[in-house]
């Protein structure tokens, strides 16, 4: 069996450009030979301050037939404060995300998971990332799960206005 990919991410400041982000993810899959990627939305809730991502507003962006949302992956913890941790509101949706990864690996497509948080190890997307992971240890399947874009980290250098540095030193 090939190796299913799977990418989280988060849109924490793409809320005013979620059309180019898609632009760019489907730039990016088709420059790797994959079709257009299904977004699949883990948030337990869709009303957000980030216009492009609150209620149907990124579904209408990248199309129906390439949206899904799971409130089921969605992090309890966001209604009920008191919880004080993260607490998955139905984990076994963790079998449901790995079956349509799967399903979308058969045309050549692939899936992003994802919520607001723009720090992968410190929201409810690790959690969920591990329940795929171990639903795919437990049917045997090879699963590799990555912080999209994926690829190797390559070191970027930018020329800055010094006038530019001197703003955000100030709070731009």
């Amino acid at each position: 069996m090939k190796k299913v990919t799977i990418f989280s991410w988060g849109y924490w400041g793409w809320g005013s450009s979620a059309a180019q982000l898609v632009n760019a993810a489907d730039a990016v899959e088709a420059a790797r030979g994959f079709a257009p990627m299904l977004f699949v939305d883990i948030r337990i809730q869709r009303s957000v301050r980030a216009a492009n991502f609150s209620g149907d507003a990124f579904k209408k962006i990248v199309g129906a037939d390439r949206y899904c949302w799971m409130p089921g992956l969605g992090n309890l913890a966001i209604r009920d404060r008191s919880l004080g941790r993260i607490a998955i509101k139905e984990p076994k949706e963790a079998e449901t995300l790995l079956d349509l990864a799967m399903e979308c690996q058969k045309g050549s497509r692939r899936v992003i998971f994802y919520c607001a948080c723009g720090i992968p190890g410190a929201c409810h997307r690790y959690e969920v990332g591990s329940l795929v992971l171990k639903a795919a240890r437990r049917r045997g399947i090879p699963v590799e799960l990555v912080e999209w874009p994926g690829g190797e980290p390559q070191e970027v250098r930018i020329g800055v206005p010094e006038g530019v540095l001197k703003k955000m030193k100030k709070g731009a």
